[in-house]
């Protein structure tokens, strides 16, 4: 099995090392130096086994070790430059490994200097070393040396690998010199400061060395592609290529990724010639094409995105909070990067963005463009899945639908993927063909179970995890409107791009593309960019793909290039681009003969034939539908019509299909029967919103009339069929609907507008007193009549609210009895509708908000604009049961940690977190005497006891211990504090507390010592948080003494030095004002002027930063001078202290302290 060139070890045993040399590595290393060995990965075990051999040659002042180490990396660039191999990779990785090593060991002499040479070794000393075994597969030369990853970046790989590695390696050799007589007799002997110089110049000579690496074309490719930024400028002047529709991406990855040819008739080979058909496809995929198309590989361009890592402060669903993340212009750079890395076969890649935003085709193109001889690729729509299955299930009915083999089998292409006959580790073999899996439209999977979902990403996850046990490290792409993220649990360390609509440039690009598809068309009028951007609302529509497109056949069937109004809508441009293709078809292809008023009535009739068929899409939650639903659907809702003589009524689903804009997609239906679905799902959702608000009109004027009749007995309302439509799913489940119907109804006349909204409340106090007559035709889903009632009613209730500017007060919903009658409607929702439809529902409610609240029945509803509250409190504000709230709302706090059903909540898990909260709510306090009240020390008593014995305890739990310790540990005994610190460490997965853990500790340092693993979890903390920690340590520092003394400054020291190096702005939750104070007393060395430490406070508001002591902000701006008068402002803000015009700042803050 090939050793991975990731390690020491593995380095040297690619490397080709001729005879001579072999031989000085083994009298240095040992003989086992070129036997395989397990990895162990580099930021988890100790290096603290390194085998003698090897110690006695590293440290030697001789250097003879680390002398032959370097001439062997200059080896290898030279032979860089000149292969064209096939391991490039290993090459390339085993330099990186060699050089991480020798950076530190060179170090060494640098640092402690010229008496360095004089650390020799007694006979005694060597003796004892060599007789200490080495630890196998923990030593030196298993310990995996990671590259810079799409995640990580080099400075980001040095400050979070390279640097911890090298304090161990220090931490090793430090305590190896002390033991050597000779470092008794250095003069000077070295400074305490001393591991920490040698890690900094360690990594100091790793960034240089990695700079000269990058002259070899092959190892700056890959560094690059880790970074990238800039990659496609190589890739053109070593390559000469610039290709569309991520071109370049296949030519960059099969560079760094060379692989091995496809064997023929294999998966891969089928895989590839499937997947790229859809190159040659044309960009708009109608049936009944009435104008050219470019086709993909010329008219898709390459969006901008922004990119984040999730963490617990994400909101991937929130567009605000996107627009904060970085934006980068290259995916081609970012996708190679992620597929080229180890890590990106350990989490999926989550992709997101709006309807129209192109995700599809992003997943169609790069399953096209992927190298076949380095990657096998399956493209899995969600859509067509059976939700039930698993995902390997899934994986398996799609390589057999793509690949028209119904015994095709994953376990056969996986066989074809992995590492080489002749390479034992995948995730290191240069010639391996690694898994892809694309998981498109993670929403509509969510749509069609009528479930959150929230567990699929995990689920993804553990796919991966078995892939990379199984040899097979398999990435995954899964995409999903923007909209819906929020269902899914997002594991921390996940990456997640967000796709931008186009610029300028690209519409542009978009736009050459379309105009030379119809170069000499005779009737074509060339599209200019200042007319599709001439105001801010056809420039929006023009930023998104799908309306790009949309718009651009709508102007080449008219035959010019001016739109004709720059307020225009989305719904006006999907309203035009309906009454055009529908008139086209009627006058030109049904019924050109026929007189106007007859294709008037057919016109009316296929468009009323779309609208049902989507809003039938729309009702068995999915996006397509198939011609028997169809079909059964028409003859329910519209009985065949006397037709005129000769004219052909259009009632037949294949007409209705056949005719529009709609995709036949035999795999969209997974019992593999005829399916079809619209060119994208906005246009059904258009056709839905459109349909809804011309039933709603009907009803209008017909109540109008009967009100302006003033007939003693005025005709009931006949929402038969709008009820039969609006009886199966609430409208909140596709917010595009709801933003369809606003905007088509704010186009009503205004007088129109009361009486619309007076119609819809009489529909919904009328529903709530009929009895349920059921529905023996039009049954889109199996007839369940709780659910009916709740659809129906919950639908009426936003449309109500929807089409109101001001918030609708209870009883004008239901009427003056609102008092029976509200609270019951609310409640019917819970029972009738399914989790995700429930979930839309109270994600869209809202009561408004008043600093009284009224009485439940005189609330005020509105559209609710802030999604993050948990539902549950959502529905207790619509019940107006603010004592329900205030339960859910503490509960909530009580329970942050995201649910997994691999963690779930056990009757002791319940029973302790309602012990913490009585010690929280219940207890009768500590009267500062040092200990707990007998009775309140009971309530800790009955938590261990609870706890005695349990190894499985419920991540929220853990999450309060640590809370809990982080507050009453210096009123409990240390007995009490460790016991408890063994349910709560080490803390959920993903999750850190370690300034809690921290603040446990400073009481009782011993628990340091006691509790393994805690120290270094403490050390390990975030930048971000990292100034509260120093300061409770130095704060605890200057009360202890002896040996608690010295290991708290250490930890102090480690910690400060780290957070000096890559200061960030600090968490808000967790600044202490009291590190501005450690600052100024200690004013530690490694916080030098020329660093940037108000980075620490950029993210501060004025009311924080008030908290800083006026002496201690002073000696901030004092020794850290540039650009300070806003910060300045910003403090005197925050303490209410005047700035007049003209003011200096700094006098002013002088001024303040000297008072």
């Amino acid at each position: 099995m090939a050793l991975s060139p990731y390690t020491f070890r593995g380095a040297l045993s690619v490397l080709d090392i001729d005879a001579r040399n072999r031989s000085a590595f083994e009298r240095f290393f040992g003989t086992a130096i070129f036997v395989g060995a397990g990895a162990a990965t580099l930021a988890g075990g100790p290096v603290a086994g390194l085998t003698a051999a090897a110690w006695l040659s590293l440290v030697d002042p001789k250097n003879e070790a680390v002398s032959l180490l370097d001439a062997l990396v200059t080896n290898v660039t030279k032979r860089l430059r000149g292969t064209k191999d096939k391991n490039q990779l290993d090459l390339v990785v085993a330099a990186h490994t060699i050089t991480a090593v020798s950076s530190f060991f060179d170090a060494l002499p640098q640092i402690i200097g010229p008496k360095y040479r004089e650390l020799g070794l007694t006979d005694q000393e060597r003796r004892h070393l060599l007789a200490v075994p080495g630890t196998g597969s923990d030593d030196l030369f298993d310990v995996v040396v990671p590259l810079s990853s799409p995640e990580l970046g080099l400075e980001e790989n040095i400050d979070r690998n390279l640097k911890p590695y090298y304090q161990r390696l220090g931490r090793r050799c430090l305590d190896f010199f002390t033991g050597l007589e000779a470092w008794s007799r250095l003069e000077p002997v070295p400074s305490a400061g001393l591991k920490e110089a040698i890690v900094e110049r360690a990594a100091s000579l790793y960034r240089s060395r990695l700079l000269e690496l990058s002259n070899s074309a092959p190892f700056s490719l890959w560094v690059t592609l880790n970074e990238f930024s800039g990659t496609r400028e190589l890739i053109r002047a070593q390559a000469g290529v610039q290709e569309a529709a991520l071109g370049e991406l296949r030519t960059m990855l099969a560079m760094v990724m060379p692989g091995r040819p496809a064997a023929r008739n294999s998966y891969r080979e089928k895989l590839a010639l499937a997947a790229r058909e859809v190159l040659d496809e044309p960009l708009l995929r109608s049936r009944t094409q009435s104008v050219a198309s470019p086709p993909v590989r010329d008219g898709f361009v390459e969006p901008t995105f922004h990119y984040a890592v999730a963490d617990d402060r994400s909101r991937p669903s929130d567009e605000a909070w996107w627009s904060e993340q970085p934006e980068h212009s290259s995916l081609v750079e970012y996708l190679a990067s992620y597929l080229a890395s180890p890590e990106g076969a350990r989490r999926p890649l989550l992709l997101l963005g709006h309807p129209g935003a192109g995700k599809s085709l992003l997943t169609e193109v790069l399953a096209a463009q992927l190298p076949e001889d380095a990657f096998a690729v399956v493209r899995v729509p969600l859509r067509s899945v059976n939700p039930d299955d698993d995902l390997t299930l899934q994986i398996n009915k799609e390589l057999q639908r793509t690949l028209q083999r119904p015994n095709a089998d994953l376990d056969e292409l996986r066989q074809e993927c992995g590492a080489c006959e002749f390479c034992g580790d995948a995730s290191v073999c240069p010639h391996r063909c690694h898994l892809v899996v694309l998981l498109d439209g993670f929403d509509e999977l969510v749509q069609a179970t009528g479930v959150t979902q929230s567990a699929y990403l995990s689920k993804v996850e553990d796919f991966q995890k078995r892939a990379r046990t199984l040899g097979t490290p398999t990435s995954v792409i899964v995409t999903s409107r923007t909209v819906v993220a929020d269902r899914a649990e997002i594991a921390a360390d996940t990456p997640m791009i967000k796709l931008r609509e186009f610029d300028r440039p690209r519409i542009e690009q978009w736009l050459t593309a379309w105009n030379a598809a119809h170069a000499g068309a005779a009737t074509f009028v060339p599209l200019e960019i200042e007319e599709m951007t001439v105001s801010d609302e056809i420039a929006e529509l023009s930023s998104q793909p799908l309306l790009l497109l949309m718009l651009a056949v709508y102007l080449a069937e008219l035959g010019t290039n001016q739109l004709g109004g720059a307020d225009l809508t989305q719904s006006e441009l999907y309203q035009r681009i309906m009454d055009r293709f529908i008139t086209r078809q009627i006058t030109e292809k049904t019924a050109p003969e026929a007189s106007e008023p007859e294709q008037k009535l057919l016109q009316r009739q296929q468009r009323r034939q779309l609208q049902y068929a989507a809003i039938g899409m729309f009702n068995r939650g999915r996006q397509h539908i198939t011609d028997i639903e169809l079909n059964a659907d028409l003859a329910a809702l519209e009985p065949p019509a006397v037709a005129p003589p000769g004219i052909q009524p259009l009632t037949a689903a294949d007409r209705v299909l056949g005719d529009f804009m709609f995709v036949h997609n035999p795999r969209a239906d997974r019992e593999q029967r005829s399916a079809y679905e619209f060119l994208h799902a906005t246009f059904g959702e258009f056709l839905v919103a459109e349909l809804v608000v011309e039933l709603l009109v009907q009803l209008m004027r017909h109540r109008d009339l009967e009100t302006a009749s003033l007939s003693p007995q005025p005709t009931a309302l006949d929402d038969t069929l709008l009820r039969r439509l609006l009886s199966h799913q609430p409208l909140s489940t596709r917010g595009p609907v709801r933003l369809f119907i606003a905007e088509l109804a704010e186009r009503l006349p205004e007088e129109q507008h009361p009486s619309l909204r007076a119609t819809i409340s009489e529909l919904l106090r009328r529903e709530l007193t009929r009895p349920d007559t059921g529905d023996q035709l039009y049954v889109p889903l199996p007839y369940d009549p709780v659910r009916h009632r709740a659809s129906y009613t919950a639908n009426l209730t936003m449309l109500r609210i929807l089409l109101d500017a001001e918030p609708v007060p209870v009883h004008d919903l239901v009427g003056s009895d609102a008092a029976d009658r509200w609270r019951p409607l609310v409640h019917l929702w819970r029972a009738g509708l399914d989790n995700a439809a429930w979930f839309s529902v109270m994600s869209t409610l809202g009561v408004e908000a008043s600093e009284e609240p009224p009485p439940w029945w005189n609330l005020r509803l509105c559209l609710r604009l802030d999604s993050t509250h948990d539902v549950l409190v959502n529905e207790a504000e619509l019940l107006g049961d603010q004592t329900h709230k205030a339960r859910l709302v503490v509960g909530a706090l009580a329970t942050q940690v995201v649910d997994d059903p691999w963690d779930p909540w056990r009757e002791a898990d319940l029973a302790a977190i309602q012990q913490v909260a009585v010690i929280h709510f219940a207890a009768s306090g500590t009267p500062h005497f040092g200990r707990p009240l007998p009775y309140d020390h009971a309530w800790y008593q009955n938590l261990l006891t609870i706890l005695s014995g349990r190894t499985d305890v419920n991540s929220n739990v853990k999450r309060a211990i640590s809370i809990l310790l982080s507050r009453a540990a210096g009123d409990l005994p240390v007995e009490e504090v460790t016991e408890l610190l063994t349910h709560a460490f080490p803390p959920p997965e993903n999750t850190g507390y370690q300034v809690e853990f921290a603040a446990t500790a400073v009481c009782h340092p011993s628990v340091l010592n006691a509790i393994p693993g805690l120290e270094d979890h403490i050390r390990a903390v975030p930048s971000p948080i990292a100034p509260t920690v120093v300061a409770m340590l130095w704060y605890a520092e200057q009360r202890a003494s002896g040996a608690v003394q010295e290991q708290l400054r250490e930890m102090r020291l480690d910690i400060d030095r780290e957070l000096a190096q890559t200061p960030a702005s600090c968490a808000h939750t967790y600044f202490a004002p009291e590190f501005v104070t450690y600052l100024r007393l200690e004013q530690p060395p490694h916080w030098t002027p020329r660093q940037p430490v108000l980075r620490i406070f950029d993210n501060l508001e004025g009311s924080i930063l008030a908290s800083i002591a006026p002496e201690d902000m002073l000696f901030l701006v004092e020794t850290w001078p540039e650009d300070v008068d806003d910060f300045i402002g910003l403090y005197l803000e925050g303490r209410a202290v005047p700035l007049k015009q003209g003011d200096d700042p700094l006098e002013v803050l002088r001024a303040l302290v000297r008072t």
